[in-house]
């Protein structure tokens, strides 16, 4: 039995921003869940563990990374590993909440893919001449539209401090970012390293925000290391419980 691979995406994401960590990482059950359609992160949370398997290790790439801490807050038995990547446990401070909000206005005003290149791009630090991160994340933006943009910053503008809850994790955490990111900057990985009581920590020179994107290689084998353990425990596990010789299926547990 794999254990199950779970990925949330961050803000105008989709699968594809995966594709080069999993093509490395040759897990073979995984999920994607994107949260655009909820209007917070604990909602985005609660839709996440509705559609998850009953155990599984979860991997959220920035607004994802914080859907996934909530997630592990809400269902800490349920979730094997949490790995963060180019997130943040910080609130928005309150001088920043008028121009997020701002910004969901001006993208209203133009093509996705305008915003994304005008305004978003010259932010997310790291390689600013990339020829295929750009289009990428201009396609995936059109994809997800206007609607979820102003959603998922709804969802992030919402979001309390994590830190003080974060002790409560108990399961191997997995924190990578890059040293170039202007967004989730080293000390947001710092406070994050410091929350979580069994977490390993991983700072990537010169990579920017998309780091899961820029560094692929070095980003899986991060992932494979953290990742690795926690699967083949599992199958310990499942193995010990008699599952595999026909009995009833692991039931998800309410949380």
């Amino acid at each position: 039995m794999d254990l199950p691979l779970v990925l949330l995406p961050g803000t105008l994401c989709d699968a594809r921003i995966f594709e080069p960590l999993l093509k490395r990482l040759g897990a073979q059950n995984t999920h994607v869940f994107l949260t655009a359609e909820a209007p917070s992160l604990e909602q985005a949370a609660e839709e996440v563990l509705a559609t998850a398997p009953a155990r599984f290790a979860l991997v959220g790439f920035s607004l994802g990374g914080m859907v996934a801490m909530e997630a592990v807050l809400r269902a800490p038995t349920r979730v094997c590993g949490l790995a963060l990547l180019s997130t943040t446990p910080l609130a928005v401070p309150p001088e920043r909440l008028a121009s997020r909000r701002e910004a969901v206005s001006l993208a209203a005003s133009m093509p996705m893919a305008r915003f994304v290149r005008e305004h978003l791009w010259p932010d997310y630090g790291g390689q600013p001449n990339d020829t295929q991160l750009l289009p990428l994340l201009q396609d995936m933006a059109t994809a997800l539209g206007h609607t979820a943009f102003a959603r998922q910053t709804q969802q992030a503008l919402g979001r309390s401090d994590f830190c003080k809850r974060l002790s409560a994790v108990k399961c191997p955490a997995l924190i990578v970012s890059g040293e170039a990111d202007p967004l989730c900057p080293p000390a947001a990985q710092q406070y994050l390293a410091r929350a979580l009581p069994h977490s390993t920590s991983v700072l990537l020179p010169a990579a920017g925000h998309f780091a899961v994107y820029e560094q692929a290689d070095e980003i899986a084998s991060a992932v494979a290391a953290w990742f690795q353990p926690i699967s083949s425990a599992q199958h310990k596990a499942w193995l010990a419980s008699g599952m595999h010789q026909g009995d009833e299926p692991m039931k998800r547990e309410s949380e």
